[in-house]
């Protein structure tokens, strides 16, 4: 199966959880950080769900899925591991154009998760389109030990200075030329050793070397 690989912004938007399998905990932490807006419904509450359900964070629902609940939900995951509820679940999703996913299972799921290195906002995503799970987590943990921190931070500054470039360079392609000469091994290397400060000025002096303009400020 091809899969077309996505970043989806989920903030203020509708997703469905369905069952309260291991999974569950988990993927809504992970939505919850993205600022969706989460949704779980099972016959019973996942004891690690009730602080975010006290403070509004989610609403639950303890009954059987129903496919109301897929009312202006813009994606749905089942972390039920009985095939009768995941099927129900993958059947109502079709029929509504929503994409689903479904835990331990690629068939009939419209959509399924990388394995995801992330480094603040900068994120690397994995997949095998389900036929080697092994071989993904091989390579995450080479990518983990190969991408430090700094990259994350050099993404953060790099996306500072993104509206000032836009601004100075009306042409795409040479903000592409400057976009490449700023990611720089010695602005890396004072970023893996803590200096925010340095790597900061250093990358203006760069860019206004780029420029041959006035100091960027």
């Amino acid at each position: 199966m091809k899969f077309f690989p996505l970043f989806l912004n989920l903030a203020d938007k509708k997703v469905l959880v369905v069952g309260n399998g291991p999974e569950t905990a988990s993927r809504v932490r992970q939505l919850l950080d993205r600022d969706a807006d989460v949704v779980v419904v099972a016959p019973e509450k996942p004891p690690e769900l009730q602080p975010f359900v006290e403070e509004g964070k989610v609403e639950f629902r303890r009954r059987d899925f129903l496919e109301e609940d897929l009312e202006d939900c813009w994606l749905v995951f089942c972390t039920a591991r009985d095939e009768t509820t995941a099927g129900r679940v993958i059947r109502a999703a079709a029929a509504r154009r929503i994409f689903c996913h479904v835990t331990d299972g690629t068939e009939g799921c419209t959509c399924i998760l990388p394995a995801v290195v992330r480094r603040r906002e900068l994120q690397i995503a994995l997949s095998s389109s389900g036929k080697s799970p092994a071989l993904i987590r091989t390579l995450k943990r080479k990518i983990e030990a190969a991408v430090g921190e700094e990259y994350g931070l050099l993404n953060d500054l790099l996306g500072e200075l993104r509206p000032v470039i836009k601004r100075s360079l009306p042409s795409y392609a040479r903000r592409k030329r400057v976009y490449y000469g700023l990611i720089d091994n010695e602005i890396l290397h004072l970023l893996r050793r803590g200096e925010l400060r340095r790597a900061r000025e250093a990358l203006l002096k760069k860019l206004q070397a780029i420029l041959n303009g006035p100091p960027v400020r």
